[in-house]
């Protein structure tokens, strides 16, 4: 993790001390710089308010924490209800595969003692490799690959999730305020974090036909049914999209767009691999697939959109690095 480190400490430092606007790459003097600094750039305001460097960084990242975990609450809330709302949490955050039969097995297996065991652990459990009874687990917990590595995560994840709570209102009362709303949001995500943006450009189009019938007049589903969305897609077109433009560009992604079925599956079968990186949430899942396929139609909508997402990546690798499709 030293590098992630280093690299949003010498991007806050330039922002704050080097005037590195527009900003440029802190490590190749003269590149552009391609990462959304959004969060950076904040440390770097804090810092000129007069800040330490160390709270400058750390402030920021706690309140947009916690601002996440609020966010997630409010979409849980808003589409099932409050009891989801004090659940959601627990499944997003403590989320994790089936790495504690690794864990059982060596501490059934243990030649020291307990206190010694839980010091000087064999093996990561979160990840897992090598001569373990479940290697290739991949799909890591969210609090330990995102929420404290990467501060774009950070400010990302309370930014999608408040689009999707709100394209979720437009969309059930039929408000098109809302869904500029939501779009004046999702617009933000390129400088903040912009894989988000990315996500919700794979998840709009099929998400936009799921719904087509919601804006309908009558039955019959015309071209017009889809002219809401309008509000939706043009603060992204007007805003954002000139933003990721500039932003990519000079960076040639094309190259490492590959094929790769069934993502870091590798020798495994795709059923087993994800069977045992999901866990206990895959059968928590199908079970609430069906208890709401009838009474929440909009979950369906959402839930097969984000299925597409699901679906691209784990057949086609957009990173240099395949683990970076997460």
């Amino acid at each position: 993790c030293a590098l992630p480190i280093y690299q949003h400490l010498m991007q806050t430092n330039a922002f704050a001390y080097g005037d590195n606007l527009p900003p440029e790459l802190t490590s190749m003097s003269g590149q552009k710089l391609t990462y959304p600094f959004t969060t950076n750039f904040v440390s770097a305001a804090l810092i000129k308010g007069g800040l330490p460097l160390l709270p400058a960084m750390r402030l920021p990242v706690m309140l947009l924490a916690l601002l996440g975990l609020a966010c997630l609450m409010s979409l849980a809330g808003i589409a099932f209800g409050w009891r989801a709302a004090v659940i959601a949490p627990f499944l997003f955050y403590l989320s994790g595969g089936l790495g504690f039969v690794n864990f059982l097995d060596d501490l059934f297996h243990i030649k020291t003692s307990l206190p010694d065991f839980f010091a000087n652990l064999p093996h990561s459990y979160t990840i897992t490799w090598g001569d373990v009874p479940l290697p290739n687990i991949n799909f890591i917990n969210v609090i330990y690959a995102y929420l404290v590595p990467q501060r774009a995560f950070v400010f990302g994840l309370p930014i999608v999730l408040t689009t999707l709570s709100l394209l979720w209102l437009g969309i059930k009362e039929r408000q098109r305020w809302t869904l500029l709303a939501a779009g004046c949001m999702a617009s933000l995500l390129p400088l903040i974090h912009t894989h988000g943006l990315v996500f919700l450009g794979f998840m709009t189009p099929p998400l936009m036909l799921l719904t087509a019938r919601h804006f309908a007049k009558g039955r019959k589903i015309t071209w017009q049914s889809q002219l809401p969305w309008l509000y939706f897609l043009a603060p992204i077109a007007v805003v954002g999209l000139p933003l990721f433009l500039w932003l990519t560009a000079g960076v040639n992604t094309a190259k490492f767009i590959r094929p790769q079925f069934g993502w870091t599956k590798h020798e495994d079968s795709l059923l087993w691999f994800w069977a045992k990186n999901l866990g206990f949430f895959l059968p928590l899942w199908l079970i609430a697939t069906y208890w709401l396929k009838r009474s929440k139609d909009l979950y369906g909508n959402f839930m097969l959109s984000a299925g597409v997402v699901f679906l691209i990546a784990n057949l086609v690798v957009f990173q240099p690095w395949d683990w970076d499709n997460t």
